[in-house]
């Protein structure tokens, strides 16, 4: 009874850490609810690649420094250096002659500090089942959103104070709620060859949406990233769409259903509808920020799973995907200035960026619908006592019931579970040293006596068996 409090407990911190984390963000960084006009320059690009090099830096030297978030030295430095970032802000907005270098030294910190905290509180998300995991961070994140809606109605003293205030009790909470979820062994760390290709998939997918987002709103104007009110009911509907469906109908969730049929609609909306009128722009901005949240969900809850699943090392993998993100995110900003710089007011101002995002989207949907990650999704579904499952275990038990039903070989069953473990048929021909025309036949085989045609309906089968 005491561990299972104590779970509860470091849920809620966790729950309590996000909802601050992106409360700050939002008051001195993506929304700036608080300026400082004397600043010099542009702290956001700074700000954002501090936040992606940290990450990828801590995801390369993940072996290394693994233990680090066990540390509650990190979490009160970290914490420490919010406060000096918001201390350098104040510095630099009363002006000086250094206003420039406080400028990139309050961003590089605030930066730094930021990113950290918030990987050191998704590998902690990753000692619960994934679907717990994916519930903490969507409650963190609706939280976050009413948190953020009160900033704006407050007085701008208030907020000035919060700013000061946030970053003590984000320490404690995430610190505490690692600390109450228990220590856990630390994970092998496979190279990222050994990642199933779902990893490498996460990444270019956040790495894409990050740049053509950022280059799209940019260049045409769509207000995603501005915080805009649009843009924040889009993503905060989407987000309690989907708690509300996990907690409501559990394994009967339809998550790959409903997404693949959401997105091509947020994509044609988002890119087609040209925010020129206030009902074309709320739309446009709607559907935007509900194109992110949907494929931001995806892309987490595969990484929790494959964190679970191939004890892939959280600090690497989040950092790996995130740092992607950011940079990329950075990197699309930048090319929409140049593209801006060059051919402001003409059609290619206007074509050049629609061109690009529906290039990218285009690829983010097939990414999105192959089946690899999809395939992750309902096994997890099974938490019982709110304690994680074995999901190698539960796996092994769906493929060996199916095999029974349907009177499978050995061979047979093997290639099963490989394939509900997300890879795909190249590899498991690769892994088992088969020759192609085999790995055909055993294919055909497998559909036929299970009855299905594709391999997102043997996925189903297993997930459902």
């Amino acid at each position: 009874m005491a561990d299972q409090l104590n779970r509860y407990r470091g849920m809620l911190c966790l729950v309590i850490a996000l909802a601050l984390q992106k409360c700050w963000l939002e008051i001195m960084t993506v929304g700036s609810l608080l300026s400082f006009p004397a600043m010099a320059l542009e702290r956001h690009g700074v700000f954002f690649l501090a936040e992606g090099l940290t990450m990828i830096l801590l995801a390369c030297a993940a072996p290394r420094v693994r233990g680090i978030a066990e540390h509650r030295f990190a979490y009160g430095a970290a914490a420490a250096m919010l406060v000096a970032s918001m201390a350098l802000a104040v510095l630099v907005g009363s002006g000086g002659s250094a206003a420039t270098a406080l400028t990139v030294v309050e961003a590089v910190a605030g930066g730094v500090a930021a990113s950290a905290l918030y990987l050191f509180i998704v590998s902690s998300l990753c000692r619960l089942s994934p679907v717990l995991a994916v519930l903490v961070y969507l409650v963190g994140t609706i939280l976050s959103f009413y948190l953020i809606v009160l900033c704006y109605a407050l007085p701008t003293e208030i907020v000035f104070a919060a700013a000061w205030i946030l970053p003590v009790p984000l320490g404690v909470t995430a610190f505490k709620g690692r600390e109450l979820l228990g220590k856990s062994e630390a994970p092998a760390t496979p190279v990222l060859g050994e990642v199933p290709h779902a990893a490498w998939k996460v990444l270019v997918l956040m790495a894409m949406l990050g740049f053509t987002f950022a280059f799209k709103e940019s260049a045409m104007g769509n207000a995603l990233f501005s915080s805009g009110s649009m843009s924040a009911l889009g993503s905060h509907g989407v987000e309690v769409a989907f708690f509300l469906g996990i907690v409501f109908l559990g394994d009967r969730f339809r998550y790959a259903q409903i997404v693949r049929f959401a997105l091509p609609v947020a994509a044609v909306l988002f890119l087609f509808v040209a925010p020129d009128t206030d009902a074309t722009k709320m739309i446009s901005d709607v559907a935007g920020a509900g194109f992110y949240s949907l494929v931001t969900i995806y892309a987490l809850f595969t990484l929790f799973v494959l964190c679970s699943r191939y004890a892939y090392a959280p600090l690497r993998l989040f950092g790996l995907v995130l740092g992607a993100h950011n940079l990329c995110t950075m990197l699309g900003n930048v090319a929409s200035q140049g593209l801006g710089a060059v051919a402001e007011g003409g059609s290619l101002h206007y074509y050049l960026p629609l061109a690009v995002a529906l290039a990218a989207v285009g690829c983010m949907l097939f990414l999105v619908v192959d089946g690899d990650a999809f395939s992750l999704w309902p096994r997890s579904l099974a938490v019982a006592g709110g304690k994680p499952a074995d999901p190698a275990e539960a796996l092994r038990s769906s493929c060996a019931a199916v095999a029974r039903e349907r009177g499978l070989t050995p061979r047979e069953e093997e290639i099963v579970l490989l394939i509900a473990e997300g890879l795909s048929f190249p590899d498991i021909q690769e892994r088992l040293c088969v020759a192609v025309g085999t790995m055909k036949t055993h294919r055909r085989n497998i559909y036929a006596k299970c009855g299905v045609h594709s391999k997102e309906a043997l996925i189903d089968l297993i997930n459902h068996a």
